[in-house]
């Protein structure tokens, strides 16, 4: 099996990613950086052994609309039978983290910025969990 961990930004996607290494029979290939979706496709885990691999900032579940390939890369996904597991957060949660992971010490500009240009990415998110729903493992 192949597994493709998608979600927001700040929402457990890195510790889900990094909860697999408790697993003896899941093969992490790589814990540091993200991967695309092709390197999940061409992955081939040793046998008995599952690959677990992030996703790409520009891939699937980003607010870049995977440069307008999502019906390709669904079918991808389909075709490969890769089970993508998808984490969520709530979206106050996900801001107040972005804040902190952006600037030190925001000014009130700052904030409003910083949290309009987040919630649009979050909300992208959202509507592609939607358009994914069929093929999604929820965690």
């Amino acid at each position: 099996m192949r597994i493709y961990i998608v979600g927001c930004a700040k929402t457990g996607t890195w510790l889900l990613t990094r909860l697999f290494y408790a697993f003896e029979d899941f093969f992490l290939i790589d814990c540091v950086d993200e991967r695309p979706l092709s390197e999940i496709i061409n992955c081939y885990p040793p046998t008995g052994y599952h690959a677990v691999m992030k996703r790409t900032w520009d891939e699937i579940f980003s607010c870049f609309d995977a440069y307008g390939k999502h019906e390709e890369k669904r079918q991808e996904v389909h075709d490969h039978n890769i089970k993508l597991v998808y984490t969520h957060r709530n979206r106050g949660e996900v801001m107040a983290s972005m804040l902190k992971a952006t600037l030190a010490d925001p000014t009130p500009a700052d904030k409003e910025l910083i949290t309009e240009a987040h919630t649009v990415r979050y909300d992208a998110c959202i509507q592609q969990a939607e358009q994914y729903a069929d093929l999604l493992t929820v965690s």
